[in-house]
């Protein structure tokens, strides 16, 4: 009984809200904004910045070094347009101005009166249209590898762009959000089949890897500092399940985790 104890109090750890999660929890919420829940992050004090995504991806797949940067002197609020990430899709065309008007509304939901925004691709265009139809709103405007006519595209990225699909999609990784914890689906064939492969929080590494233990789990790496700041131990369940246990221990800059991967013998 004891054993199930410890293995089921490390999965409820997933899913219970206060689990750390990556270097720096930002506060999130969902914003009802123009028909939609709006997903939003912020990082970060200072003077507004928005981040705004490309098309088909999210704040995690685009934004982590760019948040982690700029939250140092500003505040950074990312978000998910409508039908990416965990901003769901609704019976409305998706449209630049729709998607600015949406932006706007957030801005006006989080009382913020103004902010700099910054877009990529999708965003970028996005970010143009802020600027045009909510100039009060918009300070600055800087728009990554976005275009502003269609006239000079080569023709076989437009025939790309109207034959996209859901089929397409199929087999690329997704993302599950419960509670704070982000679960991660890769395609069959990335890993080894597992029962479960998960990396999880908690206060003390050392303690939670000799409490497994000591609960029936087998060793699989002991504790140790990684190069990107989390002391971690490695463990497998008596069920199978793989668990890397992890405590956060230090911010590390990417420039500084490529000069210890690279001193690595």
């Amino acid at each position: 009984m004891k054993t199930k104890f410890f293995f089921l109090a490390m999965a409820l750890a997933m899913v219970l809200p206060g689990v750390v999660f990556g270097q720096q929890k930002p506060s999130t919420g969902y914003a009802p904004v123009n028909g939609l829940k709006m997903y939003y992050e912020i990082h970060g004090q200072g003077e507004p910045v928005v981040l705004l995504h490309g098309a088909f991806m999210a704040v995690t797949d685009e934004w982590g070094d760019f948040a982690r940067e700029l939250s140092k002197t500003r505040k950074v609020i990312a978000v998910e347009m409508q039908g990416h990430g965990r901003t769901a899709e609704i019976k409305r065309d998706l449209t630049f101005e729709n998607l600015s008007d949406d932006v706007a509304g957030l801005l006006d939901y989080l009382k913020i009166p103004s902010a700099d925004v910054v877009g990529y691709s999708l965003g970028g265009g996005v970010a143009i249209e802020c600027a045009i139809r909510h100039p009060d709103k918009v300070r600055k405007v800087v728009s990554l590898s976005a275009p502003y006519a269609r006239d000079g595209w080569v023709k076989a990225g437009s025939d790309a762009l109207a034959n996209l699909n859901a089929e397409m999609f199929k087999g690329s990784p997704a993302e599950m959000v419960i509670g704070d914890s982000i679960v991660i689906v890769s395609p069959s064939g990335v890993r080894p089949a597992l029962p479960a492969f998960l990396y999880l929080y908690v206060p003390d590494t050392d303690a939670a890897y000799r409490e497994a233990l000591r609960a029936g789990a087998k060793s699989l790496e002991a504790p140790a500092n990684m190069h990107y700041g989390d002391r971690r131990a490695m463990i497998e369940d008596p069920h199978g399940n793989t668990w890397q246990i992890a405590t956060h221990v230090e911010d590390v800059s990417p420039e500084e985790i490529a000069r210890r991967l690279n001193a690595r013998p």
